[in-house]
């Protein structure tokens, strides 16, 4: 069984990512940016810093998946730990 946790943020996801490749030893192997995506001109010029969608690699796999919650994505502001997700495979 693998478990693939899905995380989210307001606002503070590659401050956290930083933290969470430091401290577990993983690699970011990719990030995007809303100011990256196709969605970039619908965004407000506030959120395009913001990560649309980050991965880790810890050990031999990809462990960690997010995106953001929040004003940027047109969602209501939602509290830390309200929507987490984990795919199990």
């Amino acid at each position: 069984m693998q478990i693939d946790p899905h995380l989210g943020f307001n606002g503070n996801c590659e401050e956290a990512f930083n933290f969470y490749e430091k401290t577990f030893g993983g690699k970011i192997e990719f990030k995007m940016t809303y100011g990256e995506s196709p969605m970039a001109a619908q965004m407000a010029p506030e959120a395009r810093n913001l990560i649309m969608h980050i991965s880790m690699r810890v050990g031999f796999r990809n462990d960690f998946s997010t995106g953001i919650i929040g004003e940027a994505s047109g969602a209501a502001r939602v509290s830390l730990g309200e929507h987490p997700s984990a795919g199990i495979v």
